[in-house]
């Protein structure tokens, strides 16, 4: 289900443009948003069945937990399916939210605004750039500069994009998403 969250944003992104209501949603479930632990897969799937005249149903929990229960479990595995695209799209979305969280809170915290959100369309960048000046010296800056250069952008529908995490084994992402998983220790 995870896996369907980019195919599903950049539908809505085609068919009701970047100011879409249900586009700007599906964004919190891809960078870490105000609105990102509230959103439940039920949420999503209304979402879902909208688009797709389906009618599933999810449970009542939010899919941020689901995705990094999930990435873990793909982390834990002893066996990988050598081209299992949708382990890899999940692990990329686990691994830019879990950057994502890790940036704002420590943003918060340095420059004392608790309440501080980025609100840059892009994100991922917009964030290193304020935490590189908040902490020039900081040593997670060298694992954020491997997800910036890995899966910052490569996210999205079209094939071209696609294309950097197909490149990518599984294995690498499970290591990305071990070391950000760890800068939270």
């Amino acid at each position: 289900m995870c896996a369907t969250i980019p195919f599903t944003r950049n539908l809505f992104e085609y068919t009701e443009g970047k100011t879409g209501v249900n586009y700007l949603k599906l964004t919190c479930l891809l960078h870490w948003k105000e609105g990102t632990n509230e959103f439940t897969e039920r949420d999503y799937f209304g979402i879902y069945n909208e688009l797709f005249k389906t009618q599933h149903v999810g449970e009542n929990r939010p899919i941020r937990e689901l995705m990094y229960e999930q990435a873990a479990e793909i982390s834990t595995e002893e066996i990988h399916a050598g081209f299992n695209l949708e382990d890899k799209v999940l692990l990329s979305m686990a691994i830019r939210m879990k950057s994502e969280e890790f940036l704002v809170s420590k943003i918060r915290a340095l420059s004392h605004n608790p309440d501080y959100w980025c609100t840059s369309s892009n994100q991922f960048g917009a964030l290193m750039n304020e935490f590189k000046k908040l902490e020039p010296n900081s040593t997670a800056l060298h694992v954020l500069e491997k997800v910036s250069i890995t899966v910052s952008s490569n996210i999205h529908l079209n094939s071209f994009m696609y294309e950097p995490i197909l490149d990518l084994t599984v294995d690498h992402l499970i290591q990305l998403y071990m070391e950000i998983d760890g800068l939270f220790a």
